[in-house]
């Protein structure tokens, strides 16, 4: 966020968000996995005559389409779970040691005034 000219970032609310964008993506991969069992077992019901291997032609590559969709979109959502959580690690971490650089600078005559934001008062 960005207000007054400060920038800052809610990163635990950052954390929350995530295990439901994380169950969102475990929720697609689980269903494509129930798809993928469910459809093998009827995996060549059919038939080989020229009416099973038309519904096939017409079935086969749209099954294995969504299936990679669901797939796909499980890979993509977790992934992007994973980045968020990583920048929000990295910058809480930024954060911390900008703090501590900021403490570091202080002279014998000035004090912290809030430490968690490294801000200083004079004595």
């Amino acid at each position: 966020m960005s207000t007054d000219n400060n920038f800052w970032v809610n990163t635990e609310g950052l954390s929350t968000a995530l295990s439901a964008v994380k169950n969102a993506g475990d929720a697609a991969r689980n269903a494509g996995q129930l798809l993928a069992d469910t459809l093998n077992q009827y995996d060549g019901c059919w038939g080989n005559d020229p009416t099973g291997q038309e519904f096939f032609r017409s079935f086969g590559g749209a099954s294995q389409q969504l299936q990679q969709g669901l797939s796909d979109t499980a890979d993509v959502v977790n992934g992007t779970a994973d980045g968020v959580k990583t920048m929000a690690t990295n910058l809480t971490t930024t954060e911390d040691n900008n703090i501590g650089r900021v403490q570091e600078l202080t002279t014998p005559d000035m004090t912290p005034a809030d430490p968690t934001l490294g801000k200083t008062t004079k004595k």
